[in-house]
């Protein structure tokens, strides 16, 4: 029986061969019956084995592995070359089995780096988050953690509706959490139209179109104290009367018997005074204009007859209006009722007229401010305090 060799075991035998200690060209040399080369004593080599195999038989090569021993293991590829060479499973049996080689370590995978977290905070309002392109939801009172961020320069955008988007950049660190500011300012549509609805809510938080419309002609009583160009300070009683035609007459008297007398119409005004307040003509026509042109009503009808723009926030609401070369700037309070207006005139100088609104009485249909006073430049100069306000059918009394 011809015993067939694969390739690949001819390619090892005549590898090996030539630095066995079998000379594999001089076996298959040697003539019939001539004595095979036995291998020389010690552990035998794969090659030696091989050949062993080929040239002096299975038998005589189980004698010399069980006496001599191997260098090599028992792998499956070299059991496979040594069955195809017809070596048996007593053979297989001297040839120790190779050891399991230990599992490769699993590849190590560094964890990637992490910055934050990272809190972004939005005022006056809750924004939408946007960091580095990816989108991170609406903030919750005002603010939100953005966690695990990576290390570097973030570019930060905030928005929501009616307000202008805004962006910033920081450097994030890994591991160390970060903050980033938001003050949201609304659009300029959004601040005509929130303007418009504040004016709205004066209007009705003093009584509406009707108590208005029933101020716009009336008469009240109280005092009044002022200071003269030196800082003297005077007091005296006064009594008003307004007309629908936006006529104002105030009359002054103090206990020492002096008195004055204004009726202010449009620009011009006539004045009488006597007694200890001869010569206060000035000042009596200039209380008697600002009465009439900061008179609650009168300032919440102007400002819905413009165009208020807000520019205050929710805990403080301010509303603006230009006129000309002249600003206006109202106040409102939680109750949303006129606190503190601010008219600013610019010309060669600028001037600023600060106006408090204070202690509103309660009206049938609404309220009235019992205290106004007037500072110009940061000066006090008026202090007006109404005991009563009458008109046809409504009366206003102090609390």
């Amino acid at each position: 029986m011809i015993r067939r060799i694969p390739l690949f075991f001819i390619a090892i035998l005549m590898g090996l061969a030539a630095v066995g200690s079998l000379d594999a060209s001089q076996a298959r040399g040697q003539a019939r019956g001539a004595a095979p080369v036995t291998p020389q004593p010690g552990p035998l080599s794969i090659s030696q084995v091989i050949e062993s195999l080929y040239s002096l038989g299975v038998t005589r090569t189980e004698d010399l592995v069980s006496k001599n021993k191997v260098q090599f293991e028992a792998t499956p590829e070299i059991i496979g070359i040594l069955k195809d060479l017809g070596a048996t499973d007593k053979l297989l049996s001297f040839i120790p089995m190779a050891r399991p080689q230990p599992a490769a370590p699993n590849p190590v995978v560094e964890a990637p780096k992490v910055a934050g977290p990272v809190r972004v905070t939005c005022e006056p309002t809750d924004c939408y988050i946007v960091i580095n392109d990816r989108y991170y939801g609406l903030t919750e009172s005002h603010s939100k953690d953005v966690p695990a961020l990576t290390p570097g320069t973030a570019t930060i955008q905030v928005f929501n509706n009616g307000y202008d988007p805004q962006t910033q950049k920081i450097q994030l660190q890994e591991g160390r959490p970060a903050e980033a500011r938001f003050q949201l300012n609304l659009t300029s549509e959004s601040q005509v139209d929130k303007g418009q609805r504040l004016a709205l809510d004066a209007m009705r938080a003093i009584g509406g179109f009707q108590a208005v419309s029933l101020l716009q002609e009336f008469q009240g009583d109280g005092t009044l104290e002022w200071k003269d160009e030196k800082g003297t300070l005077y007091q005296g009683s006064m009594k008003f009367t307004k007309n629908r035609d936006q006529e104002l007459q105030l009359e002054i008297k103090t206990k020492d018997g002096g008195s004055c007398s204004s009726l202010v119409s449009g620009d011009t005004s006539r004045n009488t005074c006597k007694g200890s307040l001869k010569n206060s003509e000035k000042f009596v026509s200039t209380a008697a204009a600002d009465l009439l042109v900061y008179e609650v009503q009168n300032v919440i009808a102007s400002f819905l007859s413009g165009t208020p723009a807000m520019v205050g926030n929710a805990a403080a609401p301010q509303i603006e209006m230009q006129r000309g070369d002249a600003s206006y700037v109202l106040t409102l309070d939680q109750d949303k009722l006129p606190a503190e207006l601010v008219h600013t005139r610019r010309g060669a100088t600028t001037s600023v007229t600060n106006v408090r609104y204070l202690d509103y009485g309660k009206i049938t249909s609404g309220k009235y401010p019992t205290h106004l006073q007037i500072s110009v430049d940061g000066n006090a100069m008026y202090t007006f305090t109404i005991n009563g306000v009458s008109t046809r059918s409504v009366t206003v009394n102090r609390r």
